[in-house]
């Protein structure tokens, strides 16, 4: 018996080492959007319901569609969009397109669990997708399991009273879904949250400056601070943002010495976000008018930028944010 028992552990751990290895590199991350396996295009949601490809070079619209309001996912060979259903209000519809022009491979209706509402207004948030009510919110996580998109999924809801803290219920699951047969399966399970990225140290000689403050960030929000978050821009220049006189700064540090510093953008307020790669910048404008609740309308661009000249190349605009974070204002933890 100990034998066969060895013998069938050895094989579970030799077919899930096989899977983890055959699973495809994941495509490099987006801010607001979701790239495809190539990094070559990125997929946005768009202010009228429908999502678009852009090109990552030139930041010309590849093609647009209807199938989906959120892109989830992408792999080779396809691309996960999720959109509600207009007549049955918990059912989210996950389609596969063809990522080259969009086109539809299978549309596979999922059926959240009863008093799940999924509504038409979300966002994306570092790679993950919130779909927002007044008093809900569904928080849709994709990854790829086996060849099927993973969706996590966390439903949480409360009572709005007014300034008292009010109880938050939660539920969660996990759906597993076949990007070319449209099968369904539900799972129990807790939504993991995403791993953070490694903290970058702030270089040796940097001083805050009186004058300045600086954007730092984390899973749980951002704010303008004395205390920058480090991005990495190449293997040996590294660079964080400053705000100063309605400018925004970068500045960049190489070797623990300081380049000379770029104005990005400047007669406004804003709120940088980095992608974890450092090749994409999103740049929120505008002014939260009531900081204090969790609805904004501010305006939001993908740019890609020239990190050695500050020059933008392109700039594609993006929904408006209706979620707090990143906002000027809404402090990490």
């Amino acid at each position: 018996m100990k034998v066969v028992v060895a013998i069938a552990a050895a094989l579970v751990a030799v077919s899930t080492a096989a899977a983890i290895a055959s699973e495809p590199p994941a495509p490099p991350s987006i801010p607001g959007g979701v790239a495809d396996a190539g990094g070559t295009l990125g997929y946005f949601a768009v202010q009228d319901g429908s999502v678009v490809a852009v090109d990552l070079v030139t930041g010309q619209r590849r093609w647009t569609t209807r199938h989906g309001r959120w892109p989830l996912a992408a792999r080779a060979g396809w691309l996960a969009v999720a959109a509600p259903d207009v007549a049955q209000r918990n059912t989210l519809h996950v389609c596969f397109l063809r990522p080259a022009d969009g086109n539809l491979i299978v549309d596979a209706p999922v059926r959240m669990p009863d008093g799940i509402l999924v509504s038409n207004e979300g966002d994306s948030v570092d790679g993950e997708v919130v779909i927002a009510l007044h008093n809900a919110s569904l928080t849709l996580s994709s990854d790829v399991d086996g060849g099927r998109l993973r969706i996590g999924w966390l439903a949480q809801s409360w009572i709005p009273s007014g300034f008292r803290p009010s109880p938050v219920q939660k539920v969660s699951g996990v759906v597993l879904i076949d990007p070319t047969k449209g099968s369904v399966e539900h799972k129990p399970g807790v939504q993991a949250a995403a791993p953070a990225p490694p903290l970058i140290p702030t270089p040796a000689g940097f001083k805050p400056a009186p004058t300045a403050i600086y954007w730092g960030w984390s899973r749980h929000g951002s704010a303008w601070s004395n205390k920058p978050t480090v991005f990495r821009i190449s293997p040996t220049i590294v660079a964080f943002f400053s705000y100063e006189n309605r400018r925004l700064i970068l500045n960049r540090w190489q070797n623990d010495q300081p380049l000379q510093p770029l104005e990005i953008a400047s007669g406004s307020e804003y709120a940088p976000l980095v992608s974890a790669d450092g090749r994409y910048l999103v740049l929120t404008s505008g002014t939260a008018e009531h900081p204090v609740i969790t609805l904004y309308d501010l305006t939001r661009d993908l740019v890609a930028l020239d990190w050695t000249t500050g020059r933008v190349s392109w700039l594609h605009p993006l929904t408006p944010r209706f979620l707090p974070a990143p906002t000027p204002g809404a402090g990490p933890h």
